[in-house]
């Protein structure tokens, strides 16, 4: 089971098996392990799965120059701690119904949200050229990409390619809104100068690092 970007937390149960009730055989693992604070992956196995090589000749010869490295473990060690410490894990499961609402809301209400789904805070909007059929706009079209060129100029840190990921971190409150700013501020989105298709397409930073919104 690959739970290299569902695990340690993201979906709002330590590993996204947990939502289905399911045990794996074998569970790889990596950027949530350290949170990318240090280089490591690792590969865990049922008892099962291991004690066959411990039998006569099944021993599995494999070798990494920096495997076990002792930096990067008491890195991931010290984030796993953080994680329960301060409850992250708890926190994505609370904020990922709200971040759900919101993206489902533009699905209602603009052309080019097809569909919103997700678990806890990892999210995904589509982008679909025609709702009534799904057709997507394609990953190279002059419309992702330009949706793309938007989510970087306003410092947004989203993948965009025929879906808009959304994976906000885990510590903000839900009360962190898009519209609490001093009055005296600038706000944080500007109107941009865009082709028609994407005229009612506004994305603002909202305090959940990243919020997709309709004008």
């Amino acid at each position: 089971m690959d739970e290299v970007i569902n695990g340690f937390g993201r979906t709002g149960k330590w590993f996204a098996t947990e939502h289905f009730g399911v045990t794996p055989d074998i569970m790889t693992m990596a950027k949530g392990l350290s949170s990318g604070y240090a280089p490591i992956a690792a590969t865990v196995v049922r008892p099962g799965v291991y004690e066959i090589f411990k039998e006569g000749e099944n021993t599995l010869s494999h070798l990494l120059t920096f495997g076990g490295q002792a930096v990067a473990c008491a890195a991931a060690l010290k984030n796993i701690a953080i994680m329960g410490r301060e409850g992250l894990v708890e926190r994505a499961a609370e904020l990922g119904p709200y971040l759900l609402a919101g993206l489902q809301s533009l699905v209602d209400r603009h052309p080019s949200a097809g569909d919103a789904r997700g678990l806890g805070l990892l999210c995904a909007l589509e982008l679909v050229k025609d709702k009534a059929t799904k057709e997507k706009w394609g990953k190279d079209s002059p419309f992702t990409k330009r949706v793309g060129e938007l989510v970087v100029e306003r410092r947004l840190l989203a993948r965009v390619w025929d879906i808009l990921h959304v994976a906000p971190r885990s510590s903000p409150a839900r009360g962190d809104r898009p519209h609490r700013r001093h009055p005296r501020r600038q706000p944080h989105h500007r109107r941009a100068r865009v082709r028609p298709g994407l005229a009612r397409l506004r994305i603002v930073d909202c305090g959940l690092r990243i919020c997709v919104v309709s004008n």
